[in-house]
């Protein structure tokens, strides 16, 4: 068995996703909404968040994800909100050679790709592009038809770019050349508001992402630190 090694800025949790850790979604809701001091509202806003919350998770955990890192603050005081998922990425079904595997995937992508070095790994960068438009368009298609018709365009268009996330994906297929068992793939994802400065704060987010990813390194079970890791399924 082998495991992985990471670092966490404090105010990040990890949530196991293999199987889902329940309690760990409570406590990470909990942290969030610490600092609620009416007690009533603090227990209904961190229900909700839960339920939302472990809803996407285990919807993650369904495709076979290991951990979810999130940070542990109140989300309505951050203009970001990122998430790194980690899950198993299988070497082992093909006879080609992992560069050559990693060359294809970044020929087949529709986003922009690079090449990452974690510790004693190699790996490829994807970051999918943001289309701010197409996220403006769809927050329209969610507004019922007798709001339409009471406004126009223009006003719909204005009224949403204050309430529209902008998103930003990026996957890091990372891996040990000469180990086909010791491969992962690392998906990272932040949305922001919508506005002038939002590529700006996507891009320091993602800078964290790369730093996170580079960190990353594969260990021998017997030799991890067990405040540090997480340990990877058996094969």
């Amino acid at each position: 068995m082998v495991t992985y090694n990471y670092l966490l800025p404090d105010d990040w949790v990890q949530v196991r996703l293999d199987p889902l850790d329940r309690s760990s979604v409570k406590q990470l809701t909990d942290r969030m909404f610490a600092d609620i001091d009416d007690e009533v509202t603090r227990v209904r806003v961190s229900g909700w968040v839960t339920s939302r919350m472990t809803t996407q998770l285990e919807e993650i955990s369904s495709q076979g994800a290991w951990a979810a890192y999130l940070p542990a603050e109140d989300p309505r005081l951050s203009p970001v909100r990122p998430m790194i998922v980690t899950r198993p990425f299988d070497m082992t079904t093909t006879d080609s050679d992992p560069m050559e595997v990693l060359v294809a995937l970044a020929a087949d992508s529709d986003g922009e790709f690079s090449t990452i070095e974690p510790q004693s790994m190699v790996g490829l960068k994807i970051r999918m592009p943001e289309d701010p438009e197409k996220a403006l368009l769809d927050s329209l298609a969610e507004v019922p038809e007798d709001i339409l018709e009471l406004t126009t365009r223009d006003e719909l268009l204005a009224a949403a770019a204050e309430t529209t996330r902008l998103s930003r994906r990026v996957q890091y297929i990372i891996g040990d050349p000469l180990d086909r068992n010791r491969w992962m793939a690392i998906e990272a994802s932040v949305s922001c508001m919508l506005a002038e400065e939002a590529s700006t704060a996507l891009d320091g987010v993602e800078e964290f992402f790369d730093a996170w990813v580079t960190a990353v390194s594969w260990v021998d079970e017997d030799d991890a630190d067990e405040s540090a890791k997480e340990e990877k399924p058996d094969e």
